[in-house]
């Protein structure tokens, strides 16, 4: 199980801690992000337009709830390289 934890610090900004099974902390998590804007955004705590913060980075997200489209915008960086053997 995955799981979430949220504080929102304004109508613009939240933080998030995500924790995976298996993995443990989460760095940064763009499902997450999305699915806590927009569950936030629908019980009216959020602006369409909300800085997200994790424990490496931050995300912008926006949401506009007429629509089935939500954009996430952030940095990418390179964290693993590996192999798969089939």
């Amino acid at each position: 199980m995955n799981v979430s934890f949220s504080k929102i610090i304004n109508r613009n900004h939240i933080k998030i801690r995500v924790y995976e099974k298996g993995a443990g902390i989460t760095y940064c998590c763009g499902s997450a992000s999305a699915a806590t804007v927009a569950l936030g955004i629908h019980l009216k705590k959020l602006n369409n337009i909300v800085k997200v913060d994790f424990l490496r980075g931050s995300l912008k997200v926006s949401w506009k709830n007429n629509s089935n489209l939500i954009s996430i915008i952030g940095p990418a960086e390179h964290i693993y390289n590996g192999n798969i053997n089939l």
